[in-house]
């Protein structure tokens, strides 16, 4: 999350990304529009490397963890600069 957007992470239903300035309400997800792939990303981002931070055990090889648009291999790309 940032104070723009929302990223909510769903296992097992549709992910949702929520722009906050325009839709404080989080009623339309936009997690679809093509044009907020570089956001999606980002905060993807955020979310796995926290999540291995803190030994959170959705780092793991469940299917559905293993099935995100963006999963935990993204962080990689981050720890290395961290």
């Amino acid at each position: 999350m940032t104070s723009e957007w929302k990223y909510v992470y769903n296992g097992f239903d549709y992910d949702e990304l929520y722009y906050l300035k325009e839709d404080p309400n989080e009623i339309n997800n936009v997690v679809n529009n093509t044009e907020n792939r570089t956001i999606l990303r980002e905060l993807s981002k955020k979310l796995w490397l926290f999540a291995f931070k803190t030994d959170d055990t959705c780092i793991n090889p469940y299917i559905m963890v293993s099935l995100a648009e963006f999963g935990p291999g993204i962080i990689f790309e981050t720890i290395d600069n961290q």
